[in-house]
C-alpha cells in the first residue's frame, strides 16, 4: 500500500489537498459510500478495476481517465473487485473564482464528468501530480502546476458514460425524480414487471449500492445542496423526503461529520 497526502491554504483557489494513493479497494482509506463536497474534485487512474458514478452516469475507467466534480455533484467509485487501485486526486476550494474553471461549470450535473486525454498528456498530467506532492515545493510553483494541470483538462474530449440495462436506467431515473416523495422499492420492481431480487441484483452490480443506499444518499445529497444555497435545516430535511427529523439530524452528522446547522454556518461564516 502507498499513500501520501498533501494539504495547502491559498488565495487562489482558496485551499487544496493532493493525494496520491495504490491501495486495494478493502482499504479503509477507500472512499466507498455516495458522497458529496464543498469543493470541485480531480481523480486521475493510474490502475484499478473501477467504474465511476456521478449522479445518474456511470462512467467507465481506465489507466488514464479523468473524473471531474464540481461542488454538490453526487458521485462515488464503484470497486467490481479487490485489485489494487492506484489512484490520484485532488480537492480545491474555487468559491469567488469559478469563473477560471469552465470545465467545471458550463456543464450539466452529471454531464461530461469523464475527460479522456491523449496518451502523452496523461503521462504529463502524473508528473505534474508527483511535483505537487513534493514536500518542499514553493507555494507559487504549486498553484502554477495546478493551473497547468487545468489546461491538460482542458484539451481533453469528453467521454461517454457505460451502458446499462433499461431496468437499472428506469429505476435511477425514478428515484432521482421522486426521492422527496415517500418511495416504496418494491413498487418500483413491480413497475418494471421484475421481481425487487432481480432488480436489486442488477442495480448493486452496476452501480455498487443498492437501490435503498442509492435513495438515502440523493436524500443527504439533496439536504447538502439545500443548506448550501441557504435553506433553512427544516426545509432542507423538508424537501428531500425524509420523514424523522432527529434521525435526519443523527445521520446527517454522521455522514457529513458535523449537524446541518454547523455545516450550514460553515458555508456561510
Amino acid at each position: 500500500m502507498r499513500a501520501k497526502s498533501l494539504q495547502f491554504s491559498g488565495v487562489m483557489p482558496h485551499s487544496m489537498k493532493v493525494s496520491h494513493l495504490d491501495i486495494a479497494s478493502d482499504n479503509p482509506l477507500n472512499v466507498h459510500d455516495s458522497h458529496i463536497h464543498t469543493e470541485c474534485e480531480i481523480y486521475f487512474n493510474i490502475s484499478g478495476d473501477v467504474s465511476f458514478m456521478v449522479e445518474e452516469n456511470i462512467y467507465p475507467i481506465s489507466p488514464g481517465s479523468v473524473i471531474i466534480t464540481r461542488p454538490n455533484e453526487y458521485h462515488h467509485c464503484i470497486y467490481h473487485s479487490n485489485a489494487m487501485h492506484e489512484h490520484y486526486w485532488i480537492l480545491f476550494s474555487c468559491t469567488g473564482n469559478e469563473r477560471l474553471f469552465n470545465i467545471f461549470f458550463d456543464r450539466k450535473p452529471g454531464d461530461k464528468n469523464l475527460i479522456v486525454l491523449m496518451p502523452e498528456k496523461a503521462d504529463l498530467l502524473a508528473k505534474i501530480f508527483d511535483l505537487m506532492l513534493k514536500d518542499d515545493l514553493p507555494e507559487g510553483r504549486k498553484y502554477f502546476e495546478f493551473f497547468n494541470m487545468i489546461e491538460i483538462l482542458e484539451s481533453g474530449a469528453a467521454g461517454e458514460s457505460a451502458a446499462m440495462s433499461e431496468d437499472v436506467v428506469s429505476a435511477i431515473k425514478f428515484i432521482s425524480e421522486n426521492f422527496s416523495e415517500p418511495i416504496v422499492l418494491r413498487d418500483i420492481a413491480a413497475g418494471l414487471h421484475v421481481s425487487t431480487n432481480t432488480l436489486e441484483r442488477h442495480f448493486k452490480s452496476r452501480t455498487g449500492i443498492t437501490m435503498r443506499e442509492y435513495l438515502c444518499q440523493k436524500r443527504f445529497a439533496n439536504a447538502a445542496k439545500l443548506l448550501a444555497e441557504s435553506a433553512s435545516v427544516f426545509e432542507a430535511y423538508e424537501k428531500s423526503g425524509f420523514s424523522d427529523y432527529s434521525h435526519f439530524i443523527s445521520q446527517f452528522k454522521k455522514r457529513f461529520g458535523v449537524t446541518p446547522l454547523a455545516y450550514k454556518k460553515r458555508l456561510f461564516k
